[in-house]
């Protein structure tokens, strides 16, 4: 690093600076670990992993799902993840395997998040500006991007988050020019998931392209950086090629859905909050950017002194991820002209490039004094204030009775998401020549973190708002996953979520577990309108709890003669509803369990009609 006389950067240039040992990083990440931890919790089986799951409990036992249209005819790109599955599977220890991969991927985001920090500031930094970046990110939104996508989704163990520390890993990489590692992470990206074997290489290219002397120097200088490319791209091409022959044959039956119905169905009715950029109110832009726009001009005026290599790794990286996050927003947000495009998920990339300009923004604040001596203090108790006052105001019900009782329901996490809050931007903010922790508070430091984890897990973390079945659903589908056959297909209620994983067994349709492609939309459109009787499903276009809500009013609105037409027609030899229906004497259904309002029926032994078509309401 440059040494500068200013009064502001004594931190640079103190003789008591010294560079944090392992002991004060292991203290800052575990802390990083617990603010994530306190904000996304932890769970298993729920949201995505209704979906994610399910291929891996097909292969591990064929008989399960066999009669599943989504499970077995349409795309299931997460290879590596349900590999994984089914061996956790076969052994007994998925749950226990689960949470440990999950709060490895914790442990590594932040790890990963410190050395970016430390390559922006060098080896002098001090390890609560890191933290600091870490409130920067809680602050926009809980780390919530454009696309409602976060490093962590959902709070659990799913092959997106660990896809997502994987690119922040070789973005790290990159700036400390370790491109054969940058390699390895952008592959293991790219495994993961599909979206990042598509995006993630062209980070790597980027980072690769900005090394010094790669473009202006010797040719050798570019040969040594043809061995790593070649590896990124034989891992990421391991998911890429498979979904490329999956696309391939589709594209031999015939063409799929247009463009317009697709964006209707996969964009505007089923992922508004994802890949439909006019549904997103303001608030979303300002938390997703706004570190993005304090960060750059951190960069424009203070990017002299950060070395030449992060710097121009991170310049490279994040105009290539501002540019393609902007064509997304035009190209697949407002005028939509490629299914593909819309696929790509580009805006989930917005978490990085927030990273990026929360690190910087830290760094300016409370390493560099760009805003002056005493700024850090200020900003301290700027942010405290603003917390404490917004908490107090959406809870005395400014923002809503919505936004109240979620506040009060979570008292205890959001408090010690200030408390860890407060005392993280008054330790970044301390004075510069004041000593690190010595080993004992470090070591108590760690000590208090795992007692925090031993005694809130479960019980204090996670502000993460996830829909989810009733309690008496549940209990319905685990006794049908121990007294029906495996082979049963299910009549459900279009907005459930988990049957499928809950009770093992097929089912006709649901809501949540959409095709990915436009081949496939067609029979998930075709089997939604006949289970709610409309042939027109942008009537239930809304967000994404509203939607489920009417999609099953519509689905209890449905006659006995109308869900036994469907039934029939797709083979289901069980009906699920969440009231009793009266008795139908030519076609009578058994009653065989009920769990707090909702009935299950069983069919009388009836052939399959494939002509047979439900009826359905045109508006």
């Amino acid at each position: 690093m440059l040494k500068v006389s200013s009064e502001s950067d004594t931190t640079l240039t103190s003789p008591s600076a010294s560079p944090a040992s392992r002991l004060h990083v292991a203290l800052a990440v575990a802390v990083g670990c617990l603010m994530s931890l306190v904000l996304s919790g932890y769970q298993f089986g729920k949201s995505n992993h209704t979906v994610y799951l399910l291929d891996a409990f097909r292969q591990a036992d064929p008989a399960i799902l066999a009669n599943d249209w989504f499970t077995n005819s349409t795309l299931q790109y997460h290879g590596l993840f349900s590999l994984l599955t089914r061996w956790c599977l076969s052994l007994g220890i998925l749950q226990p395997m689960f949470l440990i991969g999950y709060l490895i991927t914790v442990v590594a985001f932040h790890y990963f998040a410190w050395r970016i920090v430390r390559a922006i500031g060098g080896e002098f930094t001090r390890p609560t500006t890191y933290l600091a970046a870490v409130v920067f990110l809680h602050l926009s939104a809980a780390g919530t991007g454009l696309g409602g996508f976060q490093f962590l989704q959902d709070g659990a163990f799913l092959p997106s988050n660990v896809s997502n520390v994987a690119v922040l890993a070789a973005i790290a990489m990159l700036m400390e020019r370790r491109i054969w590692l940058a390699a390895v992470w952008t592959g293991v990206a790219g495994i993961f998931h599909i979206n990042h074997a598509v995006v993630a290489p062209f980070v790597f290219a980027a980072g690769v392209l900005a090394q010094p002397g790669v473009l202006s120097g010797p040719r050798a200088a570019f040969r040594k950086y043809v061995g790593p490319a070649l590896l990124a791209a034989v891992l990421v091409n391991i998911n890429i090629l498979p979904a490329l022959l999956h696309l391939g044959q589709q594209t031999l039956t015939g063409p799929g859905m247009p463009l317009p119905e697709f964006i209707d169905l996969y964009a505007r009715l089923r992922h508004p909050h994802h890949y439909y950029p006019a549904s997103w109110p303001p608030a979303v832009f300002i938390a997703s950017l706004w570190t993005v726009v304090t960060g750059a001009l951190v960069l424009l005026k203070l990017g002299w002194r950060i070395d030449d290599a992060p710097r121009r790794a991170l310049l490279a990286v994040s105009c290539l991820l501002l540019a393609a996050i902007s064509l997304a927003l035009i190209f697949a947000g407002v005028i939509f002209v490629s299914e593909r495009l819309v696929q790509m998920a580009i805006f989930r990339f917005t978490i990085h490039l927030m990273w990026l300009g929360c690190a910087l923004t830290a760094w300016g604040i409370f390493e560099a004094g760009v805003l002056g001596k005493w700024s850090p203090r200020w900003v301290a108790a700027a942010v405290i204030t603003l917390l404490v006052g917004g908490y107090a105001l959406a809870a005395g019900g400014l923002a809503g009775p919505t936004a109240r009782d979620f506040l009060l329901g979570r008292s205890t996490p959001l408090l010690l998401t200030t408390l860890l809050t407060a005392a993280v931007l008054f330790a970044a903010s301390a004075r510069p020549r004041s000593r690190y922790p010595s080993p004992s508070a470090c070591f108590g430091g760690l000590a208090s973190v795992l007692v925090v984890c031993a005694l809130g897990w479960g019980r204090w973390f996670g502000l993460n708002y996830i829909p989810e079945d009733s309690a008496d659903y549940l209990r319905l589908a685990t006794w049908a996953k121990a007294n029906t056959p495996k082979d049963a297909t299910f009549l459900v209620p279009p907005g459930e979520q988990s049957w499928r994983l809950a009770a093992l067994r097929s089912i006709v349709i649901n809501f949540k577990a959409i095709p990915q492609t436009s081949a496939e939309m067609p029979e998930w459109q075709r089997r939604m309108q006949d289970v709610t009787g409309q042939d027109n499903l942008m009537v239930f276009a809304g967000n994404f709890p509203s939607t489920l809500q009417q999609l099953d009013a519509a689905y209890a609105a449905r006659t006995p003669d109308e869900l036994l037409s469907t039934a029939r027609h797709f083979g289901a030899t069980y009906i699920l509803t969440n009231h009793r229906l009266p008795e139908n004497a030519t076609n009578p259904l058994v009653e065989v369990q009920a769990s707090g309002s909702f009935r299950l029926y069983k069919l009388g032994e009836v052939p399959l009609n494939p002509s047979d078509r439900p009826a359905r309401s045109p508006l």
